[in-house]
């Protein structure tokens, strides 16, 4: 695309059904009630912020190239483990990607953390994903990457810097995640709560039980959906 200077590359065995450019509300409809089915099993705190939020996080990379701007950090919590943080996020992953996200951990030293953002940035990553984040986030490195269209940093094994573009979708999932400071402002929550002491021992009749599959094989669907 000449104006924008995207490259389209679909994945192997993508298929998109043309998109209507003014979209009906029966369209409308579909769209949200798709999106609605693959997360109907997740225990969303609440419809106004958690579920609205995670509709977000799903648009973001859809909108991304649209966006003249940083974007904020998706943070899925939850008050205990086994409530399906790591899964609502590789559902999101899939969609975007197509595959599941990589497992990165974020690090309690800011300059590591600074090395592994600017690494995964200069390789291309659409998504930047931290897994089971616990306590505290208040890294200079990472609010420096949440408010910057290009990030700094030093190049592995040299004396010198390099700036490389950001254009990712931010996501972290973790218990109890505080975000501190000026973290505040370029966070928003997407809260799961079971209600229940033990979430990996409820008994659970899924809709769809193979959910990370079905959502990889209708990608294409889903992706539809979002455009609508």
């Amino acid at each position: 695309d000449e104006v924008s200077g995207l490259y389209y590359l679909p994945a192997q065995g993508l298929t998109m059904q043309p998109t209507s450019t003014r979209p009906t509300g029966e369209e409308v409809a579909a769209a949200v009630a798709l999106i609605n089915r693959i997360i109907a099993d997740f225990p969303f705190a609440d419809d106004a912020s958690s579920i609205a939020n995670y509709f977000a996080l799903l648009l973001t990379p859809v909108l991304r190239q649209a966006i003249d701007g940083c974007t904020p950090l998706a943070l899925i919590d939850a008050p205990c483990p086994a409530t399906g943080k790591t899964l609502l996020t590789d559902v999101f992953a899939i969609i975007a990607t197509g595959r599941e996200t990589s497992k990165m951990a974020l690090p309690d030293d800011n300059t590591e953390l600074n090395k592994i953002i600017g690494a995964s940035l200069m390789a291309g990553k659409s998504v930047m994903s931290f897994d089971n984040v616990t306590g505290v986030i208040g890294y200079p490195a990472l609010a420096a990457a949440l408010t910057g269209m290009v990030f700094e940093t030093r190049i592995l094994g040299m004396s010198k810097n390099m700036e490389v573009p950001n254009r990712a979708t931010w996501v972290a999932n973790g218990n109890h995640m505080r975000p501190s400071g000026d973290m505040l402002r370029r966070c928003y929550w997407v809260r799961l709560n079971a209600k229940v002491t033990d979430p990996g021992e409820r008994s659970v009749e899924f809709k769809i039980p193979r959910l990370t599959a079905w959502v990889a094989e209708h990608r294409g669907e889903l992706l539809g959906a979002l455009l609508v």
